[in-house]
């Protein structure tokens, strides 16, 4: 489907702006007043779903400009010229010419919260994930033990290398993104314990590590079938970035470890 809009005064035809949408959508009719967009073929990859929110974004985007640019083009000439009430287009006409594609435009755009929502699952796992910190941070404080412990995160790397492989992904491009994770999960540990350097959480105790750690195990788990799940239809695309990171925001988590998260998923393929 495309878009094809036009600005044509007295003097002067302007062509503003053509918006290609891709092919495999079209809009159907269901019943009177009502409209929705199918998918053509439900095969359709991340790739050409994030084209197409990328698309419909800047039509949005560009409708007010069309609007106001047609405004102050028929303005302009009007009072240029006040017979242009007599020409074809006018005010209204031009304004009549905008609504179609307003209204198509915006309901294009509301069709992006389903694009939007592919990641929010995996996004939630993650977040989840990092959830576990505080208690796994209060323990350490409480029984002095340090933050970072390297065995452990050993087991943890070669665990889910092991369970990656089992699903079909790649166990290299996998290992960044568990060790984004484990470098997170430490960042957050740390920042609690200076939380509580300077403030002590009163009323407040640490479940027992090893029950801690047996759910973020089964929780790693759940986030690599996640990523399987969500690769079969595509790589993770940039233009997820905002969803993800709307979702993953854990008290003590910062802007940069939420970018090294996002930034090693990206990479992670499936094996070949």
């Amino acid at each position: 489907m495309s878009a094809a809009i036009f600005i044509a005064s007295k003097r002067q035809s302007s062509f503003i702006a053509v918006f290609r949408f891709p092919q495999s959508w079209h809009e159907r009719t269901k019943s009177v007043g009502s409209m929705r967009v199918e998918q053509e073929d439900h095969g359709i990859s991340r790739r050409q779903r994030a084209s197409a929110l990328h698309a419909i974004r800047e039509v949005a985007s560009t409708i007010v400009w069309i609007g106001r640019s047609a405004i102050r083009t028929v303005s302009f000439n009007h009072h240029e010229d006040p017979g242009l009430n007599k020409s074809p287009i006018g005010l209204n006409q031009a304004m009549a010419r905008l609504l179609p594609v307003l209204f198509v435009s915006l309901f294009l755009a509301a069709q992006t919260s389903s694009f939007a929502a592919e990641i929010t699952p995996l996004a939630e796992k993650v977040s989840h994930r990092l959830s576990y910190m505080k208690d796994v941070a209060g323990y350490k404080a409480q029984n002095h033990l340090p933050i970072e412990d390297l065995a452990q995160e050993a087991k943890v790397l070669e665990s889910a290398k092991s369970e990656a492989a089992k699903l079909g992904l790649d166990p290299v491009t996998v290992e960044p993104f568990i060790i984004a994770q484990i470098n997170a999960a430490k960042a957050v540990e740390y920042r609690y314990l200076a939380d509580w350097l300077a403030q002590p959480e009163a009323g407040w105790q640490p479940r027992p590590l090893d029950k801690v750690r047996q759910d973020i195990a089964q929780l790693s788990k759940e986030i690599l079938q996640q990523v399987a799940q969500d690769l079969k239809s595509g790589p993770f695309t940039p233009s997820e970035r905002a969803s993800f990171f709307k979702v993953v925001h854990e008290p003590n988590l910062k802007e940069s470890d939420r970018q090294q998260l996002f930034s090693t998923l990206l990479a992670i393929r499936l094996a070949k």
